[in-house]
This record gives structure tokens, C-alpha cells and sequence, in this order.
């Protein structure tokens, strides 16, 4: 771990009680199109218009974070980041000006050797849902997906990090059923020599399988306060949870705004005192963040 990234991650756990003067993180929507209907996303609620930002506003809000003193930035919020045609241009773009590059995909959009070696080139960090691996509970699981072409694509992935000596992959489960244990789940990875894991219960982000929650277990979840969302049309949120665009968490838009004015506006200062002393809006009373919860 360097020193920057160590950096990064004591001002990321610092931020919601040190207020900073910029964020320390970014998520750059490239897409809200997806391939799957799981049914424990957010998108059984919400179907967003099927869209790409464009090419000069990914690379102008790219450019103002690195000024800001952004250190990470992770292209995807809604949707499957590698539907972008661009993605490989702007991940690059990216790294060349310093910033840490995160993708979290579900790999299960067929790729080309090509694309597959752009993901581990210009990605520092790569995150892959894969629930089980069990196929049938897995096409289950992820709606719209192939087991053997996720499986293949994982592999070759793996094979091409290792090629080019990036990070390991992160295999992330989400546990949405008792349907193998967690020791069997590894079993099975550490077949191609997969050791990177985060694996947690799975969060309910639709009203399907959302539970009523009680605010008295509420916290500050400090996202406000360390990072920022832009979406495909560049306008910016204060959280990450903020998927049907809810007017309160709504901070500007980056084609009218520098990132620099928007984070430091008055309107993120008064949600972060507003949140504080426990007055929330309809945004965040029902909110799906394990963040927001002691």
C-alpha cells in the first residue's frame, strides 16, 4: 500500500468528522445501461433512460477532480460501465493524470480479448460480482446472465492481470440465500489462483425487498462529506445512494459548475449540517446505505 492510498483511506474514515477541502473520491457514471434484472437492484423500482455520458463531459469532470485533489475515481453507478465505448480511453485518461481507477462490473456482457485486456491495463482496482458458484443459482442470482461466459471471461481476466502485473481481482459476493458456504466458495477460486474477496449479505436497494427503517439507528454516514456522483448527464449528487436523482442530494452539474465551486457550495454544507443534527429529508429517512446505520 503506498503512502497516497494510505492517505486516501485515513481521510476517507476521517472526512465525516474533518471537514476537508475536497473529496477524496468520485463515481463517474459511463452508462445506466445493464444487461441483468436482479432482483435485488434498485432498478426494479427505477428504469433510467438508457444513456452514455459523453465523451467531453467524462474527460472535463475527470480533469477538475484531479485539480480538486480527488485521489480514486470508480466508473459506474447505475449501470455496466463497459457498455461505454469509451471506456478504455477514459480509464486511461484517468490514470495518466494520477487518479486510482476502480470498476466494479458484473463481466457478464460478452467481451473481446481487446476489451478484456483494456479492463486489467487501465484499471488499478477491479471488483466482480459472482454470487455462487453454483450455475443455476447463479443465472438466478444475476437475471440475464450466463454462468459460462461470466466464468471464461473471470478467467481470461485473471490470466491478463497477472500478464500485466496489475492488482489481483476482487471477487465480491453478495449473499442473497444460504446457498453454499463461504469456505466452498472460495474452494472454488482458489482453483485459478483467486485470493481477493469481499463478501457480505446483500443490500436491499429496491421496495420489493426493502425493510422499513428505523431512524433511531441512524448515524451520519459521512458520503457527503467524502465523495461526490456524477451521472451520465454530469449532474452531481452528494451520495451514491441517490439512484432516482432526489432533488435534495442533487449539488449541480458539471457543465455549469466547477467541481470545486459544487463541493464547496452552500448547498452540500447545509445537507452535511442538516444531516448531522438529525434532520432528514424523504432522500434519506428510508435509506438503503449500511453506512447510515450505528
Amino acid at each position: 500500500m503506498t503512502l497516497k492510498h494510505l492517505s486516501s483511506r485515513l481521510k476517507w474514515y476521517g472526512s465525516p468528522f474533518i471537514d476537508f477541502a475536497s473529496p477524496c473520491h468520485i463515481d463517474l457514471e459511463l452508462s445506466t445501461k445493464c444487461n441483468l434484472k436482479c432482483e435485488f437492484c434498485f432498478r426494479q423500482d427505477i428504469k433510467p433512460r438508457s444513456k452514455d455520458i459523453e465523451f467531453d463531459t467524462a474527460i472535463k469532470t475527470l480533469l477538475q477532480a484531479k485539480e480538486l485533489g480527488v485521489y480514486s475515481v470508480k466508473f459506474n453507478w447505475r449501470g455496466e460501465a463497459l457498455f461505454n465505448k469509451d471506456f478504455r480511453g477514459l480509464a486511461k485518461y484517468a490514470q495518466r493524470l494520477g487518479l486510482y481507477t476502480m470498476l466494479n462490473t458484473s463481466l457478464s456482457m460478452p467481451l473481446s480479448e481487446f476489451q478484456l485486456r483494456s479492463i486489467a491495463r487501465f484499471f488499478d482496482e477491479v471488483k466482480v460480482s459472482f454470487d455462487t458458484s453454483i450455475p443455476h443459482l447463479y443465472e438466478k442470482i444475476r437475471v440475464g446472465a450466463k454462468f459460462a461466459t461470466t466464468h471464461r471471461q473471470l478467467i481470461r481476466l485473471q490470466y491478463f492481470r497477472e500478464l500485466y502485473k496489475t492488482k489481483p481481482i476482487i471477487i465480491s459476493r453478495r449473499t442473497v440465500s444460504e446457498m453454499e458456504t463461504v469456505e466452498k466458495f472460495i474452494e472454488f477460486f482458489k482453483k485459478w489462483h483467486f485470493h481477493n474477496f469481499d463478501i457480505r449479505p446483500v443490500m436491499a436497494r429496491n421496495t420489493k425487498t426493502m425493510q422499513k427503517t428505523n431512524t433511531e439507528n441512524r448515524k451520519y454516514c459521512g458520503h457527503p462529506s467524502r465523495r461526490l456522483v456524477v451521472d451520465v448527464s454530469g449532474n452531481v449528487y452528494a451520495c451514491c445512494v441517490a439512484y432516482q436523482e432526489q432533488k435534495q442530494l442533487y449539488l449541480g452539474n458539471v457543465t455549469e459548475k466547477k467541481l470545486d465551486e459544487i463541493w464547496n457550495g452552500h448547498k452540500r454544507k447545509m445537507l452535511i449540517a442538516n444531516l448531522k443534527t438529525g434532520i432528514m429529508g424523504a432522500a434519506c429517512v428510508d435509506c438503503t446505505s449500511g453506512d447510515a446505520y450505528k
